[in-house]
């Protein structure tokens, strides 16, 4: 198996809160590994996961993806990744279902159609219409684009 992530000596502190959340991190994911980050609230896996989407930036460390450095680098190499994140960071509540599908599918590079009838088709396969979840639909989202790999936050 090919190496896909590797995470050296990562550190992050929130200097409002004068909060160390992650300290000397390191570890490396294969493709087709399947991995958790496992702790008490306030551990660091968040932190981590947002560091290796480069939503926030280390303060120390490197991250590889592919072999490529992407630490502090705004890249789209992680265009093929579906992320679902803590809480309700992942639609608009002010749209729809379908409305949300056209919005994330097209950041993912879906035309409008393309994202209309995939949102459908998850819609009517998992039953959101029966149920109306809406934490069961920002899982939907996820698989509104082909990704290669997800990562999911506290669920």
């Amino acid at each position: 198996m090919s190496n896909l992530l590797t995470v050296k000596n990562i550190f992050k502190t929130y200097q409002k809160a004068n909060k160390k959340a992650v300290s000397n991190v390191s570890f490396e994911v294969n493709s087709g590994d399947i991995v958790a980050f496992l702790g008490p609230n306030g551990a660091g896996k968040t932190s981590t996961l947002k560091m290796i989407l480069n939503l926030i930036s280390p303060d120390q460390g490197q991250i590889f993806f592919q072999g490529q450095d992407v630490t502090h680098k705004n890249l789209p190499l992680l265009k093929n990744t579906g992320v679902l994140l803590e809480g309700s960071k992942n639609m608009f509540w002010s749209l729809s279902p379908i409305e949300n599908f056209i919005y994330w599918g097209g950041q993912r590079g879906l035309n409008k159609k393309e994202a209309t009838e995939k949102g459908l088709f998850l819609l009517k396969r998992y039953s959101y219409y029966q149920t109306k979840s809406w934490d069961a639909a920002n899982y939907w989202y996820l698989l509104c684009h082909d990704c290669a790999s997800l990562a999911i936050d506290s669920r």
